[in-house]
């Protein structure tokens, strides 16, 4: 295997990729002479950071440099913590939104004819035409659904029912 010396060289000013440095411990795995040369080129390299960060000045920077890294990750944890409880948060409150929008009874419309009084008409939304007889009730939806018209007739009426198309009118 052809070795580029050059490596150790990168290795030891620190501009080594992930793939060189594998290319470079595989090389050192081949033979004890390898491993020798190899060795001596890590503690060489961990000697002089030894040395560059014996001053207090280089040791106040690169705490500097790891504190930055930690307070970065740490934001960046808070942040996400924020944005999943607020995602959570939205989720409970559409539920319940949903829930009672699709609970909620539907608004009806209730018209009471008293004993004694004259037929009363009554037009509804789809068209219909109801006459209600005295001592009558009938309740109805604001607005009918495209598959059901339904009401509800306590008492006597007529009804002209209004042609609408797949509609069922059920009492």
């Amino acid at each position: 295997m052809d070795f580029d010396y050059g490596l150790l060289a990168k290795y030891l000013a620190g501009n080594i990729s992930s793939d060189e440095m594998q290319e470079m411990l595989a090389w050192g795995n081949l033979s004890p002479d390898n491993k020798t040369i190899l060795s001596d080129v890590m503690r060489l390299r961990v000697s002089y950071h030894s040395m560059y960060y014996k001053s207090p000045d280089r040791i106040e920077e690169a705490l500097g440099k790891v504190n930055g890294k930690i307070d970065r990750s740490n934001r960046f944890q808070l942040m996400r913590n924020v944005l999943q409880y607020a995602a959570v948060f939205l989720v409970l409150v559409s539920c319940f939104y949903g829930g009672y929008e699709y609970f909620q009874p539907e608004k009806q419309i209730c018209i009471v004819v008293k004993p004694g009084q004259d037929v009363k008409k009554v037009m509804l939304a789809d068209g219909t035409c109801v006459w209600l007889k005295g001592g009558s009730t009938l309740k109805y939806p604001v607005s009918f659904s495209d598959e059901n018209r339904q009401v509800s007739l306590q008492g006597e009426a007529f009804f002209e029912v209004s042609k609408k198309a797949g509609a069922v009118l059920a009492i």
